[in-house]
């Protein structure tokens, strides 16, 4: 690791971070006032008032570059207890009882060590008690979930929910109107479906270890995201198609109905294509295929038949690329994840494109999309 000798990394690193920091808090606060003064409005978001002075601007920034910052490290945070859960689970050992250790030498991991991505880079990929190499796998897991956790605060959180279905977006956006006057409805769906995006980042690491799982495992994630439907129905924002009640029990039977209708129609189809690929050898231990089913409970049907069609695809297209180079073929699950992340994106077009085409072929709308 040359890249790490001396002290050369930590200056590239503090300059590009001053970079950035001085354009984030100057020369984009002075193009909105630009932009404020002569360009268009937008009709959802507040604009800042062209009154405001650049020192006002600044401050602004700095409130959501530090909500932004709290986000990607709540994220990079998990990241690295995700590490922990790959590796242990597979072992049957404790993820909560178990303080954190080198798996070399046993020695207990320092709090300043175990920070997110930074306690890598400080300890140069190295243990400090027996010096051996530390994976550049676990400062890549926590970057990567940090920034998916970060991509849904900007898709999903602070932009009032504009990707979601079957739900009026939020008039007023941004960190101040979402975070600081706190939407609970809006960010309790964000993290519901930041907690679905960390049980597909485990499924695919441990494929990628090519370990397996228990029957218990299985049933407590499912466990986890059935849970809060039940106690808050409004995170499960696409309804199945029985009207006629607005009780207690009825509300919530409706929410049980949809996670049971998406989990089977996610596990049926990959469950499937699974058996298809390897001819009946492996299917009902495939991670991907309980990941497809994890995903229908949480996004809907629709979503994990169209997730699970176009992982499927991407799948076939992977295997012809593998024969031209040797190398270690990509986690099926990994493959879903990522397409399930591009879907959600896009959710609410696509719920809108099919729910119109149902509709011009005379089926039953159940739905109202707002």
């Amino acid at each position: 690791m040359k890249w790490f000798e001396g002290k050369l990394w930590l200056r590239i690193l503090m300059g590009t971070l001053i970079v950035v920091f001085l354009t984030y808090l100057v020369l984009l606060p002075a193009g909105e006032m630009i932009v404020n003064a002569f360009g268009p409005k937008s009709k959802r978001s507040i604009i800042v008032s062209t009154d405001m002075t650049l020192w006002q601007h600044v401050q602004l920034k700095i409130i959501e570059g530090l909500t932004a910052f709290w986000f990607f490290f709540l994220g990079a945070t998990v990241g690295s207890f995700l590490n922990v859960v790959a590796y242990r689970l597979p072992l049957g050992r404790s993820v909560v009882f178990e303080r954190s250790s080198c798996p070399s030498c046993g020695q207990r991991i320092l709090g300043k060590d175990n920070v997110p991505i930074f306690g890598w880079l400080l300890l140069r990929g190295r243990c400090r008690s027996c010096n051996i190499s530390i994976p550049v796998r676990y400062p890549l897991v926590e970057l990567l979930t940090g920034c998916v956790f970060l991509a849904l605060y900007f898709v999903e959180l602070i932009s009032g929910g504009i990707n979601l279905p079957f739900r009026q977006a939020n008039t007023y956006a941004g960190p101040v109107w979402i975070v600081f006057y706190t939407k609970w409805d809006l960010v309790s769906i964000y993290l519901y479906h930041c907690t679905l995006y960390c049980l597909l980042l485990t499924l695919a690491l441990i494929e990628y270890d090519e370990k397996k799982l228990s029957l218990r495992t299985w049933i407590t994630f499912a466990v986890i995201l059935i849970i809060p439907p039940c106690i808050s129905p409004h995170l499960q924002l696409v309804k199945t198609p029985f009207t006629g009640g607005s009780g207690f029990w009825f509300i919530r039977g409706n929410a049980i109905g949809a996670l049971a209708v998406g989990a089977f129609a996610g596990y049926l189809l990959s469950q499937s294509i699974e058996w298809a690929r390897t001819r009946g050898t492996r299917a009902s231990q495939s991670m991907w295929v309980a990941g497809s089913a994890y995903i229908g409970m949480v996004l809907g049907w629709q979503a994990a038949l169209t997730i699970v069609s176009a992982t499927a695809c991407l799948v076939i297209l992977f295997g012809i690329a593998s024969r031209y180079y040797e190398k270690r073929p990509i986690p099926v699950a990994a493959i879903l994840s990522a397409a399930c992340l591009s879907y959600h994106f896009g959710w609410k077009w696509i719920a809108t494109v099919l729910l119109r085409a149902n509709v011009s072929h005379g089926f039953l709308d159940p739905f109202t999309l707002t």
